[in-house]
């Protein structure tokens, strides 16, 4: 089973961004978060999503 919500650790890892990025952005509303036991968590599908919507395409 895939796992569907990670933690700030977890989203660091799989984004490649530090932790202090990934803090900062989803204090700016740039990567969608939720609150679970009073942790901040991340969704896997909003994640996939900003990798997509930052996405550059590439000049040919």
């Amino acid at each position: 089973m895939e796992k569907t919500l990670y933690n700030v650790n977890e989203t660091s890892n799989y984004l490649g961004l530090k932790k202090s990025t990934i803090y900062a952005f989803s204090s700016r509303g740039k990567l969608p978060k939720t609150k679970f036991s009073g942790k901040l968590m991340f969704l896997k599908s909003d994640l996939d999503s900003f990798i997509l919507n930052n996405r550059i395409e590439a000049i040919l």
